[in-house]
């Protein structure tokens, strides 16, 4: 499952090499701390994926159906879009290009 390219198009996180698991989890620790819009949506958009990607195991496991990346990604996306959304956010310039890579405006 491939969702890399679509990612980095939300234009969030700078580009940098992948690692495993265990150094991911890491890396999200050490960064989102703190009370930023940035902080906000990785965290909700970590919490989303794990969430869909279960869904999608469960759904593949159970029902035999499947979705492709990009229908996986709108889901994750929709779920952050309707969190922020229903939260005030204080709008400069680098949460106006946040949300604007993501939809939100």
């Amino acid at each position: 499952m491939a969702m890399r390219p679509e990612i980095i198009s939300l234009q969030i996180v700078p580009m940098r090499v992948m690692m495993d698991w265990e150094r991911e989890l890491v890396w999200l620790y050490t960064r989102l701390k703190g009370k930023s819009l940035i902080v906000f949506i990785l965290k909700l958009a970590w919490n989303s994926y794990i969430y869909h990607i279960w869904e999608e195991r469960n759904c593949r496991k159970f029902r035999n159906t499947y979705r492709d990346c990009s229908s996986l990604l709108g889901c994750i996306k929709d779920t952050v879009c309707i969190r922020v959304c229903s939260r005030r956010v204080h709008m400069d310039d680098v949460n106006r290009h946040i949300c604007a890579a993501w939809g939100i405006l």
